[in-house]
């Protein structure tokens, strides 16, 4: 993975632990990996069911751009994304997901088998030993830290 990029989505997830959000990811990119949109969780912080990372990517690239047609776009997120973030960026018409970590629980490109046979959207799992190893170990003790202060992980998720 770029350096470059994975600075930046290791900055956006350190936002998100800040407001006690998971820490999860995602940016949008032309195809010279110019960045048009980033965001991270912020559903405890701005308490929403629905400001996830993919999401809030999403919105920032649509008012960069004024437009939703994302179509020249990709979006690169920490956590595979779950049906409602896939739903959203279908909806934006992005070409393409790449992801890092895989999501057992929620996601909805390998995990809960979700069929893409009537979509346009290429969706690729990024094989990167050092950005997986991070994400994926930034999750896991963040999940730790929660059920230490005794919190139900539910309410995160």
């Amino acid at each position: 993975m770029n350096n470059e990029l994975f600075e930046i989505l290791k900055k956006l997830t350190n936002q998100s632990l800040k407001s006690d959000d998971i820490p999860v990811a995602a940016i949008i990119v032309d195809k010279d990996n110019n960045i048009i949109g980033t965001g991270n969780n912020t559903r405890i912080k701005n308490n929403s069911l629905v400001e996830h990372a993919e999401i809030n990517a999403v919105l920032s690239a649509i008012k960069k751009v004024n437009s939703f047609h994302l179509e020249d776009y990709k979006l690169i997120t920490t956590l595979e994304p779950c049906l409602m973030c896939i739903g959203a960026i279908e909806q934006a018409y992005i070409s393409e997901v790449q992801y890092i970590v895989e999501s057992h629980k929620f996601g909805s490109i390998t995990s809960r088998g979700v069929s893409r046979s009537k979509t346009k959207l290429k969706t690729t799992k990024i094989n990167d030993k050092e950005s997986d190893n991070y994400f994926k170990n930034q999750l896991q003790e963040f999940f730790k830290q929660l059920r230490k202060r005794g919190a139900k992980a539910d309410v995160w998720n």
